[in-house]
């Protein structure tokens, strides 16, 4: 069964190819298909910007889609940057990303955070879709630490691990971001779904 990612990003498919690995399936992205199309994300919340994505690209091409809409959730920011976690800053760039959060927490003592993924599966046939959502509990950290992954993963910081993100192995990483537990929950459905289609 062949799945179009909506993205251009190679790095999500090489996460979600590691973590769907065994599922039979085979994933493409938009470059895959030479399409650099955009599409704008102005939902409110992580589902409505997934599906905004996997609905529109899975019509254009007639191909089941999967397509993923993360962010970093901050208690004491009430939440934000939430849905504009990849332009918070006026760049959109990582480093202003980070540096634009860790100015707005100088002055709080509660850095607690939620990164949250929401994978929408969308099925252009029967105009369908699935949502499958992970979340995960953490810290922000007051200078970044590691140099793996991307976005915020410098300074979300896990106590279970001891570890940021940026810290962590691909393999530990795939096994407990945020991402990789909405990819193991659509995992597990995907099996009646394939059976449904």
């Amino acid at each position: 069964m062949k799945i179009l990612i909506a993205t251009q990003n190679q790095h999500k498919k090489l996460e979600m190819e590691a973590i769907l690995r065994n599922a039979s399936v085979t994933l493409l992205t938009l470059k895959d298909l030479n399409d650099f199309d955009e599409v704008t994300e102005d939902g409110d919340t992580f589902e409505k910007n997934a599906s905004i994505k996997a609905s529109y690209f899975g019509n254009k091409h007639q191909m089941y889609t999967i397509s993923d809409d993360s962010g970093l959730m901050v208690d004491a920011l009430n939440g934000a940057p939430g849905v504009h976690s990849k332009r918070y800053s006026s760049t959109g760039l990582d480093e202003d990303n980070n540096q634009k959060l860790l100015n707005s927490l100088k002055y709080t003592t509660n850095k607690n955070a939620t990164f949250v993924s929401n994978i929408c599966f969308y099925d252009p046939f029967l105009k369908e879709e699935k949502h499958f959502t992970g979340r995960v509990e953490g810290t922000i950290l007051e200078k970044p630490r590691g140099t793996n992954g991307f976005g915020y993963d410098p300074l979300f910081y896990i106590e279970n691990y001891q570890l940021t993100y940026a810290e962590m192995s691909n393999d530990l990483k795939n096994k407990v971001s945020h991402r990789s537990i909405a990819l193991s929950k659509f995992k597990e459905a995907l099996h009646e779904i394939i059976n449904h289609i």
